[in-house]
């Protein structure tokens, strides 16, 4: 599918000097940066060129329905985007996508459901949102340099004492499934120090990255955690190597899970509509489902 409206200019290729806070600190219990990095496919066209599918997955236990959006030509259309206030800061995906015009868009970074705090670095066409280093993995994009970075980024990565910004696009997950083309999450769950239960849930569940060739690729799975419905962090691992991502994280899951294209939601959401929100029903969701405001999403535009 070939998107087919004007290209909404970007800030240019050039490097972005880093906007930080005032009296800005980095941090002094960073740890010890791993990450590797990859070659955007270098199109410039300027329109995107997307392919979605919607997949039956036969498991042995269940059956999952799995949306996989690949985006050809990532290094101009490729986004992240906070709340439409920032962080800390909640959207429903669909209203945060509709603003920013996006085509797709996913749920992206973890949050803090209580304050809508964001967790993790977040920076957005070039400009700083937040730097907060955690031994966690990121998906960064750089326009200038035409890479893709993947996994445990310090906030000097991000942006180095006294220069300018290196990445255009940085979100982080919880979890690093596949590293350059190998299974990782053993690795990245000793490391993450994540727990089993968490890997072993069956729940609803997005991951994004890129594969050999610098292409992106969200991949998203339905599910139902109260019915024990979804996939576990392995299962995702695995259908991440079979649908060619070379890098990918896991992103938040559960019922932050959305895939929004052309207008609609399109997987099956299932957080639970608040007291007074039974008219927002997801159309396609399970039953008294509603989208979960977030306070990251990915977007193609």
């Amino acid at each position: 599918l070939m998107m087919r409206w004007p290209l909404l200019l970007l800030a240019g290729l050039a490097c972005v000097l880093a906007d930080l806070p005032e009296n800005f600190e980095y941090a002094t219990n960073s740890f010890v940066s791993d990450f590797v990095t990859s070659p955007v496919y270098p199109s410039q066209d300027p329109l995107p060129h997307v392919v979605h599918s919607t997949i039956i997955k036969h498991l042995p236990d269940q059956d999952l329905t799995v949306h996989l959006v690949r985006l050809t030509n990532p290094l101009l259309h490729f986004h992240v985007y906070p709340s439409l206030t920032g962080c800390p800061g909640r959207n429903r995906t669909s209203d945060n996508a509709q603003a920013r015009g996006c085509f797709i868009a996913g749920n992206a970074g973890f949050f803090d459901t209580h304050t809508g705090a964001c967790l993790g670095h977040v920076v957005s066409e070039g400009h700083l949102v937040q730097l907060d280093a955690q031994m966690h993995p990121s998906l960064a994009l750089s326009r200038t340099t035409q890479r893709w970075a993947v996994g445990y980024m310090n906030e000097v990565d991000i942006v180095p004492q006294g220069q300018n910004l290196v990445y255009d696009e940085v979100v982080n997950g919880i979890g690093w499934l596949v590293r350059e083309g190998q299974p990782y999450l053993n690795t990245s769950q000793s490391a993450e120090k994540i727990s089993q239960a968490f890997v072993n849930l069956f729940a609803p569940r997005m991951a994004a990255g890129h594969d050999i060739n610098g292409q992106f690729l969200m991949l998203e799975v339905d599910g139902l955690e109260s019915a024990n419905l979804g996939a576990k962090l392995t299962v995702m691992t695995e259908l991440a190597l079979e649908y060619g991502l070379y890098n990918a994280i896991n992103l938040d899951g559960g019922g932050s899970t959305t895939v929004y294209m052309e207008g609609a939601v399109r997987n099956r959401c299932c957080d639970k509509c608040a007291a007074g929100h039974e008219a927002e029903h997801c159309p396609a969701g399970w039953d008294g489902a509603c989208q979960r405001a977030v306070t990251t999403i990915l977007c193609i535009r």
